[in-house]
């Protein structure tokens, strides 16, 4: 068997944000489950009926999404897309809505959870830096 160094700094994290994955949210993030890719989770957040696309035209994956930013801590690339359910993008003078954005975070490319508390957790075991903007 080999192992990871990474692997159990990996465990841990997921094991504990699988607790409290994917609570709280909208109808858009509570389709968003622990272990998702990517590519998935942006599927899901672009769902739903948009006025300004035609139809049969490919849908905006990044439509509801306010901001990406991503680490690369430990060896692990952490992803964290800030989904904005109303579809607000973010400008050069924004700081991080927290009261009307929702982070989704991922740890290479998978889902480990959705909220506040999710991120949290993330940003406390890999010592994620302050958010700047």
């Amino acid at each position: 068997m080999v192992r990871s160094k990474r692997g159990l700094p990996i465990v841990l994290v997921g094991a504990a944000i699988m607790l409290a994955a994917c609570g709280g949210g909208d109808e858009r993030t509570e389709q968003v489950q622990a272990g998702m890719s990517r590519d998935s989770v942006l599927a899901a957040l672009a769902s739903g009926a948009d006025a300004a696309t035609p139809a049969g035209a490919p849908s905006d994956s990044l439509k509801n999404v306010w901001r990406k930013t991503q680490y690369l801590m430990n060896g692990v690339n952490i992803e964290v897309i800030w989904y904005s359910p109303s579809g607000e993008k973010w400008t050069a003078a924004d700081t991080v809505p927290k009261e009307r954005v929702i982070p989704v975070v991922l740890l290479d490319g998978k889902v480990a959870g959705v909220g506040r508390s999710a991120y949290d957790r993330v940003a406390e075991v890999y010592k994620l830096p302050p958010n700047k903007y």
